[in-house]
């Protein structure tokens, strides 16, 4: 949910009056123009109290225009400046610079007009150059590479790129990386490339063929649905979820909403209904209650609020599809749960369907 509510609370002349407990708590004032967010380490707004924030933010904002203006400086829980930049008129400009949590430099790299221009360094936390990219508004080049061993990969834009990324959002497969491997040429990616998921222990498993020339996707394979595709699909650079914290968009203060499986079930409803044809006149809400083991089957399916039973059978045979429902916990121990799953569905301005707001509830645990 976009954050709106912001603005409404400020604008009843103090922002004192959110910190009352009933309330969720997205930021505190600091003085007239500065206040104070709670992110998750996502750049996701949650609750002061929250288990799952990581970052809090102290800016410049304008209250009027419901925008980040001016200077600010993000820390993590243990007080460590973790990024600082600059944002004018709620769009970033000049140097942003992020940081290890030993103090060293992460990255720098310059903003105009809130895009990203000249070089993009990155760092290993003992200073070692990692990785540098030269970006302008058209395109990102990999200027150099150098390995954790120290070793030169990636030299004038030409070598071989061995890389990986943390996975954003929930994903079913359980991994935490993506790995990307293939040759560039003049900073670009060229040739065959593969992709890989990893785990924390450097359990790997190929999920990826691609084939570019000069830069161009020219074909994929997804190895794991066994389909082509001729789009990207895999973004090869790191990515900096700070961006997302200019957008205040919040989330509730539940593992199902920071792990991004809601946003995972809505995504697959959404794919799924992609080709449906007659999309519900107005935005309507549906509700389904089900059994979730500890092992995370499903199973005792219940609609409680029903659109129609041609789309209520639709949802539910969609759902029934996913592999593995992220099971309750309770004392520290995965267990068997009632859940109810509501959520809303409306058609765009193709007329295509979108599943949204999801909402999970759990009986018995958390």
């Amino acid at each position: 949910m976009r954050a709106v509510i912001l603005l409404c609370w400020m604008t009843l002349g103090t922002l004192s009056t959110i910190a009352q407990p009933s309330q969720t708590v997205f930021l505190e004032t600091v003085n007239a123009t500065t206040v104070r967010f709670f992110f998750d380490e996502n750049y996701f707004l949650v609750d002061k109290d929250c288990v799952f924030k990581s970052v809090e933010r102290v800016a410049g904002f304008d209250v009027t225009s419901s925008q980040l203006n001016g200077r600010f400086t993000d820390f993590d829980q243990q007080g460590n400046v973790i990024l600082e930049g600059n944002y004018r008129n709620g769009r970033k400009e000049g140097l942003f610079q992020a940081y290890h949590p030993n103090g060293a430099k992460k990255w720098e790299t310059r903003f105009l007009n809130n895009l990203p221009v000249g070089l993009w360094e990155y760092y290993y936390p003992d200073g070692r150059p990692m990785l540098t990219l030269e970006v302008d508004s058209t395109q990102t080049q990999i200027l150099s590479y150098t390995d954790r061993r120290g070793r030169p990969r990636v030299k004038n834009g030409s070598g071989l790129y061995d890389f990986k990324v943390p996975i954003q959002g929930y994903n079913p497969y359980g991994y935490s990386f993506l790995r990307y491997r293939g040759r560039l040429k003049d900073g670009k990616p060229n040739g065959y490339w593969e992709i890989f998921f990893q785990s924390e222990d450097q359990q790997s498993e190929r999920v990826a063929e691609e084939e570019y020339k000069n830069g161009r996707l020219q074909s994929g394979m997804d190895l794991i649905q066994q389909a082509p595709y001729r789009s990207l699909r895999y973004n090869f650079l790191p990515f900096e979820s700070f961006v997302r914290g200019e957008t205040l968009i919040s989330k509730q203060c539940s593992y199902d909403d920071f792990s991004g499986f809601t946003l995972y079930l809505a995504n697959h409803l959404t794919t799924a209904f992609a080709q449906a044809t007659t999309p519900p006149e107005n935005e309507q809400t549906f509700e389904l209650v089900f059994q979730v083991s500890a092992s995370g089957e499903t199973s005792s399916w219940l609609t409680t609020k029903s659109i129609n039973e041609e789309m209520d059978q639709a949802i539910l045979l969609v759902l029934q599809s996913v592999d593995y429902f992220v099971p309750s916990v309770k004392n520290d121990v995965l267990i068997d749960d009632t859940i109810t799953l509501s959520g809303v569905v409306s058609a765009d301005e193709r007329g295509q369907l979108e599943f949204h707001s999801l909402s999970i509830g759990r009986e018995n645990g958390s």
